[in-house]
């Protein structure tokens, strides 16, 4: 599996867990950004949510793609097992495989 393969199922996974805490969630999204569009070069907007969204994206300018996307499945691996929910009929399922 290559690199945007393994990004692209991460996403899958992330969006199964449970919600991480607001740090967390914003590095995701900056990490996310900056692998799905690259470099930040919007204005910078002045609702507060918006503002801290577009700051951490904005602090990943200048990484590729690739590396963001590495960065991203890193990071959401540790979430991932930290926020997994619980899915008996899957856990079911992989063990009479």
């Amino acid at each position: 599996m290559d690199t945007e393969e393994q990004f692209n199922a991460m996403v899958d996974k992330v969006k199964e867990m449970l919600v991480p805490n607001d740090e967390e969630m914003m590095e995701l999204y900056a990490l996310h950004k900056q692998a799905t569009v690259g470099d930040n070069t919007t204005d910078e907007p002045s609702a507060w949510k918006a503002k801290a969204q577009w700051e951490c994206w904005n602090k990943q300018m200048g990484k590729s793609k690739e590396t963001a996307q590495l960065e991203y499945i890193a990071f959401a691996t540790i979430l991932v097992g930290k926020y997994a929910v619980w899915n008996p009929v899957q856990t079911l399922r992989s063990i009479f495989r």
